[in-house]
């Protein structure tokens, strides 16, 4: 018995994303497919089978959240960051805020004076 095979647009719909995207899949061998004739003709049809789309909605995260939302990307300035975080506190808005690239820690340089007191410790 044949598996069930969808061709692009099928399987487009079923993933819940658009045509371009899974031509691009199968483009890039992330979907596996299989070129089929149309009839008699020269035309070629892409067919995806099913349990590869099921394996890929199963194994892919897309950026959603567990509620359903979509997850947004903000760049902001520090000081806006400030009152961003401080306007969802004011309206009880429940949403991650983190810095994608924190500051990181300047190094301190040890002068003369500070290695002499290392030293005599």
């Amino acid at each position: 018995m044949k598996d069930k095979s969808l061709t692009i647009p099928q399987a487009a719909k079923y993933l819940g994303r658009n045509e371009h995207y899974v031509r691009k899949l199968v483009r890039e061998g992330k979907l596996p497919s299989a070129q089929v004739t149309v009839g008699q003709t020269k035309v070629w049809r892409h067919e995806i089978p099913v349990a590869a789309l099921d394996d890929r909605k199963a194994n892919v995260s897309r950026t959603s959240r567990d509620d359903g939302r979509t997850k947004q990307n903000l760049y902001t300035t520090p000081e806006e960051l400030v009152t961003i975080t401080k306007l969802f506190k004011e309206h009880k808005i429940e949403a991650p805020i983190s810095r994608a690239n924190p500051p990181k820690a300047k190094p301190v340089k040890a002068t003369g004076k500070t290695q002499a007191k290392v030293a005599a410790s």
